[in-house]
């Protein structure tokens, strides 16, 4: 017979201080990565933004797929998915962030005149 380790709800799980100081330069690399690529497509704005909004897409379609496969398994139930389940949840995390860099595709729609003349 397996012994099952029992896991109290109050006990907490943390990262370790070399996974923080990781995740930090991660960020940092992403940031300057954003920053470098609005700097580079800056002279053709309108390239720019079709580039933006298909690495914006690709990013939430991954993210929603993530928390679609998260919301199904909860809904069923399912206790063999477990494991798997968390990388899907971690993945699915990144939907508040999308949501700050879905500014970047609202802002310029709402700063662009649509009642001028068309090219």
């Amino acid at each position: 017979m397996a012994s099952e380790a029992k896991v109290s709800a109050d006990e907490k799980l943390e990262i370790g201080a070399e996974a923080t100081q990781f995740s930090n330069i991660a960020l940092g690399v992403g940031v300057l990565a954003l920053l470098g690529g609005v700097a580079l497509g800056w002279g053709d704005q309108e390239q720019l933004l079709r580039s933006y909004l298909t690495g914006f897409m690709f990013t939430l379609s991954i993210g929603l797929g993530a928390l679609w496969f998260v919301t199904v398994n909860h809904l069923v139930n399912a206790k063999w998915s477990i494991v798997v389940r968390r990388v899907a949840e971690t993945i699915a995390a990144q939907l508040p962030v999308l949501a700050v860099l879905s500014l970047g595709i609202i802002g310029p729609m709402v700063l662009v005149d649509t009642h001028g003349e068309s090219p």
